[in-house]
């Protein structure tokens, strides 16, 4: 049986005293031992690369993360995790799954839709006034789901950021009708705040595909109850916003159901 050690996590982020924690992990001496490094890749899912037995990692993987996750709600994050199998400069290979991870997931959604919501979760519940985020959306995806994805620190490296995860997330599936632009915090004059995602491109189906998106995607991440009546707007090439457009009725439902 495959055990999860407290320091699990930690492992892929400092390399100072691996061994003391690889000690501590609270497994048979009999277990096969794996260690390597970790990613995320650019749509999102975290990839393992490791030496040999890629396949039989990925599925001890998904047996601890079932193991784990009432404990743990937060190895969701682990769905849709692929492993990189290269061993001395040989071919790689790449083992992933849907399978796997279905039961996971409260929609049944393909693990390479799913690996979405986190980057976008997590960014969308830092945004704050004066700040932005680069997005990028395909009214087509995986399971029959828009393709939703945002980038933060715009005026760095986000372009070009942005660029590769387009590339990767178009050769996942995503399509449609696309969309590009930056996200914003607006507040009203009444002090309202929701977020508007101002596009440089013309999409008439930007409004409904976010909906789309946020409904197939909120009951495995709550924190993005802060799309409710979110909308959308034009942007000009000198940054410039339009007038916002929004649909209450249609979020009401969404947030509601």
């Amino acid at each position: 049986r495959v055990r999860l050690s407290d320091h699990l996590i930690e492992v892929f982020q400092v390399r100072i005293g691996l061994d003391e924690m690889v000690a501590e992990a609270d497994a048979p001496l009999s277990a096969q031992r794996v260690r390597g490094i970790a990613d995320v890749g650019p749509t999102g899912a975290i990839r393992f690369f490791v030496e040999s037995d890629g396949r039989a990692f990925l599925e001890s993987l998904a047996d601890l993360v079932a193991a784990q996750l009432d404990e743990i709600p937060d190895l969701r994050r682990l769905a849709g995790a692929q492993v990189v199998e290269q061993a001395d400069g040989g071919p790689v290979t790449i083992h992933e799954s849907d399978a796997l991870w279905s039961g996971l997931l409260s929609q049944s959604l393909p693990a390479s839709a799913a690996v979405q919501r986190f980057g976008v979760a997590d960014a969308l519940a830092e945004i704050e006034e004066q700040s932005e985020l680069m997005f990028w959306l395909g009214t087509e995806g995986p399971g029959a789901v828009p393709t939703l994805t945002v980038v933060r620190e715009p005026r760095r490296d986000g372009p070009d950021r942005l660029k590769r995860r387009i590339r990767a997330l178009r050769m996942a599936g995503a399509g449609g009708e696309t969309a590009r632009g930056i996200v914003r915090l607006d507040v009203n004059d009444a002090g309202r705040k929701r977020l508007v995602f101002a596009s440089l491109d013309e999409c008439p189906k930007l409004l409904a595909a976010l909906g789309r998106w946020t409904q197939a995607h909120l009951p495995d991440a709550p924190v993005l109850k802060r799309l409710r009546n979110a909308g959308t707007a034009t942007l000009d090439q000198q940054g410039q916003m339009g007038t916002v457009v929004s649909d209450r009725k249609m979020w009401r439902q969404i947030f509601s159901a």
